[in-house]
C-alpha cells in the first residue's frame, strides 16, 4: 500500500499526467470562441476519405483535386492527394463520435495533449527535476504560433507528425538502442511518412544518420519495420497508379509552372523540368529563400525579437551537446528533410515550417538551460524499469479519463460548420433541385461541396480565369456537366452557357443544352 501511495502521489506522475491535463483545458479556454471556425478544404477531404475507409469503400472520394490522374468514372474515385492515416483516424473518430466535421479538431486535441505527454516523458527520462521547466516551452509554442495553432483547429496533419517526432525522440534517448527501441523507432517513422508525404525525406536522411550510430543488427530492425509499415500503402499505390510514391503534388515539384500543377490548365501540357532544366533549378533555390524567411517569420511570431538567439544557441548546441544530444540530429535532420520537400514546389505556407521552428526552439532552449542550470541527467536504470512503467501506466489513465470529460464538456458547443462551410451549404441548398445526384459538378471548394451535397465534384482550375479559351478542353477530359461560379466570373460571358440558377452572387452553369 505503501508503494502504490508513493507512486500515485510521486511529483513526477503529477507532472506527467495533470501538466499536460492542465495545458488542454488551458488551451480549450483560450480557443473555445474559435472552435469550428477554421476548417479547411484538407479538413473536408480527410473526412471524405475517412468516412469512405469505415464505409468499407476503400481510400476513394467523391471529390477531384488532381487534374493528372486518370479516373475510373465511378461516383468514388481512388485518390492520390493525401496519406491514409490521417483520414483513417479522423474517419474512426467520425464512426464513433458522430462528431462530423469537426472530428480532426476532437482529434487534434488529443493529440496535442500526447505531443505534451511524450515530451515531458523524455523530460523525466534525461533530465533532473530541474529539466521539466523546459516543459512550458512547446505549451508556448502551441499558443502563440498561428501556423501551428490553425493546423489543430483545422483538424489538419502536423501535429500528428510532431507526435511519432517526439515518439522517435523519447526512444532514441536510450544510453545504447534496444532492438525493441529500434523497431519501434521504425514503425513511428513509417507512421510520420502515412500521415504526411514530405515526411519521407526526414526519414531516409535519419535512417542514413541512423546507420552510422548504432550497431548495424540494431539498425537494420529500424529499416525493416519502416519498410513493413509502409508497405500496404506503396503496394496499394503501384497497384492502383503505378508507382509507389504516388502523390498529387509530384507533378508539380519536377513542372516549372510556378502554381499548383495538379489543378491547373494548360493550352498543351504543363512544362516540365525537361523543357528548362536551368529554370527549374533557379526557381528551387528562389524558394529555398523564400522558405528561410517563412521559417523566420514563423519564430518571430513566437519570440519576437528573440528570434535570432533561437538560431545561435542551435548553432552552440552543436559544441555544447549536453541535453540535446538526441534533439539537436532530429531537429537538423527534420529542418533539411523540410527545406528539401518544401523547396520542391512553389508553396510557401507558414504552417509546413511549424514544426520546424517548434524544433529549433526546444534545441535551442535546452541549451540555454544546460548552459545556464546545467541540470543533471536524470537516468532511468534496468532496475528501474519495472516502476518506470508502471509509473507511465498511472500517468496514462487519468489523462484519458481528463481528455474524456474536456470532449463531453465541448462536443455539444464546437461547430460543425465553418464561416465557409455554411455559405457552401446554401449554395448547396439553392442549387439542389437543379442538378441530379452523382453528377459531376466543378466548384472552386470541391470537397466543401461534395460533403455537404450528394454531387461528385471536382475544382475549379485555379488558373481558370486566365485559360478561358482552353477551359471547354477541362470541361470535355472530365465530363463535367455543372459549373459552380461567380457570377462575374470571365467563364460565364466568354462560355455563354446556360445559366440554370443565381443566388447571392454565384451562378450555376449547365455545360451542354
Amino acid at each position: 500500500m505503501k508503494v502504490i501511495f508513493e507512486r500515485v502521489f510521486n511529483l513526477r506522475l503529477i507532472f506527467l499526467t495533470v501538466i499536460p491535463a492542465a495545458w488542454l483545458f488551458f488551451f480549450l479556454g483560450q480557443w473555445k470562441d474559435i472552435f469550428g471556425l477554421a476548417y479547411s478544404p484538407d479538413s473536408f477531404a480527410y473526412l471524405l476519405l475517412g468516412s469512405n475507409i469505415w464505409d468499407g469503400n476503400g481510400f476513394v472520394s467523391p471529390s477531384i483535386r488532381d487534374f493528372n490522374m486518370p479516373l475510373s468514372g465511378e461516383f468514388l474515385e481512388p485518390s492520390r492527394s493525401f496519406p491514409p492515416l490521417m483520414p483513417i483516424l479522423v474517419g474512426f473518430v467520425n464512426k464513433v463520435f458522430e462528431t462530423g466535421i469537426a472530428s480532426g479538431l476532437f482529434l487534434n486535441m488529443a493529440i496535442l495533449s500526447g505531443i505534451f505527454f511524450i515530451y515531458n516523458l523524455y523530460l523525466y527520462k534525461k533530465m533532473n527535476f530541474l529539466g521539466f521547466a523546459l516543459s512550458v516551452i512547446l505549451p508556448v509554442f502551441a499558443l502563440r504560433s498561428g501556423p501551428f495553432a490553425d493546423e489543430v483547429l483545422a483538424g489538419r496533419a502536423i501535429p500528428l507528425v510532431l507526435f511519432f517526432l517526439f515518439l522517435i525522440l523519447y526512444w532514441l534517448s536510450e544510453d545504447e538502442l534496444s532492438p525493441s527501441s529500434a523497431i519501434k523507432i521504425g514503425v513511428a517513422m513509417g507512421l510520420a511518412y502515412l500521415t504526411r508525404f514530405d515526411a519521407i525525406i526526414f526519414c531516409f536522411l535519419f535512417l542514413i544518420w541512423l546507420k552510422f550510430q548504432v550497431k548495424t543488427k540494431v539498425w537494420c530492425y529500424t529499416l525493416l519495420t519502416f519498410l513493413v509499415t509502409i508497405s500496404p500503402w506503396l503496394i496499394r499505390n503501384i497497384m492502383q497508379f503505378g508507382t509507389p510514391l504516388a502523390s498529387d503534388n509530384s507533378i508539380t515539384a519536377m513542372s516549372i509552372y510556378p502554381g499548383p500543377g495538379s489543378i491547373s490548365i494548360f493550352a498543351d501540357k504543363i512544362p516540365m523540368i525537361s523543357d528548362d532544366v536551368g529554370l527549374w533549378i533557379t526557381q528551387r533555390m528562389s524558394y529555398v529563400l523564400e522558405n528561410i524567411k517563412v521559417l523566420w517569420r514563423v519564430l518571430a511570431e513566437v519570440c519576437g525579437i528573440f528570434a535570432p538567439l533561437v538560431f545561435v544557441f542551435f548553432f552552440v548546441s552543436f559544441f555544447k551537446r549536453e541535453g540535446t544530444e538526441n534533439l539537436r540530429p532530429l531537429t537538423l535532420l527534420w529542418v533539411l528533410g523540410n527545406f528539401m520537400g518544401t523547396s520542391l514546389t512553389p508553396y510557401h505556407d507558414a504552417r509546413y515550417f511549424s514544426i520546424s521552428a517548434c524544433l529549433l526552439l526546444l534545441t535551442a532552449t535546452s541549451c540555454i538551460f544546460h548552459i545556464v542550470i546545467r541540470a543533471s541527467h536524470h537516468k532511468v536504470g534496468h532496475g528501474q524499469a519495472i516502476r518506470f512503467s508502471s509509473l507511465v501506466v498511472l500517468a496514462i489513465m487519468p489523462l484519458l479519463i481528463m481528455l474524456g470529460v474536456a470532449f463531453s464538456s465541448y462536443r455539444s458547443s464546437i461547430s460543425r460548420d465553418d464561416r465557409q462551410a455554411v455559405y457552401i451549404r446554401k449554395i448547396v441548398e439553392q442549387f439542389k433541385n437543379f442538378v441530379p445526384d452523382r453528377a459531376l459538378v466543378a466548384a472552386t471548394l470541391a470537397e466543401h461541396v461534395a460533403y455537404y451535397s450528394t454531387w461528385k465534384t471536382i475544382y475549379l482550375p485555379v488558373n481558370a480565369e486566365n485559360m478561358t479559351e482552353h477551359f471547354m478542353k477541362y470541361v470535355q477530359k472530365f465530363r463535367i456537366e455543372y459549373l459552380i461560379l461567380p457570377e462575374k466570373s470571365n467563364l460565364v460571358e466568354s462560355l455563354k452557357l446556360p445559366i440554370l440558377a443565381r443566388w447571392n452572387g454565384i451562378v450555376l452553369v449547365k455545360t451542354s443544352e
